[in-house]
């Protein structure tokens, strides 16, 4: 077992290199952290350092822009607590006041989208009641990427899942305020958020991930089938397509999943037909089941498993689904032609 690196040892070992790239900082942070110990920071320091000096706890890259909004600012009497404060407090007049605060969670959510999310909105409410104010509404403002990119279908149901757990404890905190005002007994409120605080974020997750599968069916089907025209035309045998007309190269890339890369040679393929030994038995089939439907996707190569073959029409040139009409035109020249012709 290592010994803690204590003071003496940091003292004793000025020259012992240490992982502070690695935990984010920069040669000249860290050289400017030796300067102000007088010796080599011990691995608890460096990894308090670490996240005091963080982007998301210093805002060491914007500080610089964010402090000209309270040196440029005008004076005003009905600014009570402004830079500097938990959060800011405004004067509305008649003895009122209002407290407001803004944080961005970017870093957090990315890297833990559930506690990141959770621990962004448990910041705003604990900075409002620090200025004595008490909560009476939360915002939240939520920004991705595509829907179908990869990042965006891990991190978005999970921020939305930890927003939704909070906003149960936060209800839960307020339930002598609910009972009174809508005459249900505290117990009963009680109870109720023993229950919602796991079902849920449960829900949101899933109908967030619904979500993000139903937008990527939509990149999809303009994938295999192309854009709508709006142009009807009709088939010899009388029926009505719409036409449509390919995506160009710009938005194909923009949709369009990259293949995935071959195995370098001397590499060896696992086989995917034999689980692993943490995936075998009960346990493992049901971890298996959990995990299909939590990274549950859409191909987005343009080969969909719908009655599609490797150029993106069946055997015969047509799509096999049900919106057979959109593939005929795309796949046909000849009988769009015959069409034009009979009509």
């Amino acid at each position: 077992m290592t010994a803690a690196d204590s003071v003496a040892d940091a003292v004793a070992t000025p020259d012992r290199q240490q992982p502070h790239a690695a935990l984010g900082l920069t040669d000249a942070e860290y050289a400017s952290i030796v300067s102000q110990l007088g010796r080599r920071p011990t691995e608890s320091e460096l990894a308090v350092y670490s996240v005091m000096w963080s982007e998301h706890c210093s805002y060491k890259s914007s500080r610089r822009y964010l402090r000209q909004f309270g040196e440029k600012a005008p004076p005003s009497a009905a600014l009570l607590a402004g830079i500097g404060q938990n959060a800011g407090v405004v004067d509305i007049g008649q003895g009122y006041a209002v407290t407001f605060k803004i944080e961005s969670h970017n870093h957090p959510s990315y890297v833990e989208p559930f506690q990141g999310a959770a621990t962004g909105v448990g910041g705003i409410v604990r900075d409002i009641l620090a200025m004595g104010a008490r909560p009476v509404a939360v915002l939240d403002s939520l920004r991705f990427g595509p829907a179908d990119a990869p990042d965006t279908r891990r991190v978005l149901p999970g921020v939305v899942a930890g927003i939704s757990f909070y906003g149960v404890l936060w209800l839960e905190g307020s339930n002598d305020v609910l009972a009174d005002h809508f005459n249900v007994p505290l117990y009963t409120i009680t109870e109720i958020a023993r229950v919602a605080v796991f079902v849920v974020p449960v829900l949101a997750y899933i109908i967030t991930k619904r979500i993000c599968l139903g937008l990527q069916r939509m990149d999809l089907h303009l994938l295999e089938h192309g854009v709508e025209t709006g142009i009807i035309r009709q088939l010899p045998s009388g029926g009505f397509v719409e036409e449509t007309r390919p995506l160009d190269e710009e938005m194909r890339a923009k949709i369009a999943r990259p293949e995935p890369l071959a195995l370098p040679p001397g590499e060896i393929a696992v086989d995917a037909d034999v689980p692993s030994p943490g995936m075998r038995g009960n346990l493992g089939r049901a971890k298996a089941r959990m995990n299909k439907i939590v990274n549950e996707s859409v191909p987005m190569n343009g080969h969909g498993a719908n009655g599609h073959g490797p150029d993106g029409h069946g055997p015969n040139g047509h799509g096999a689904s049900a919106d057979e009409g959109h593939a005929i035109v795309a796949a046909s020249s000849e009988e769009s032609t015959e069409a034009d012709d009979q009509s």
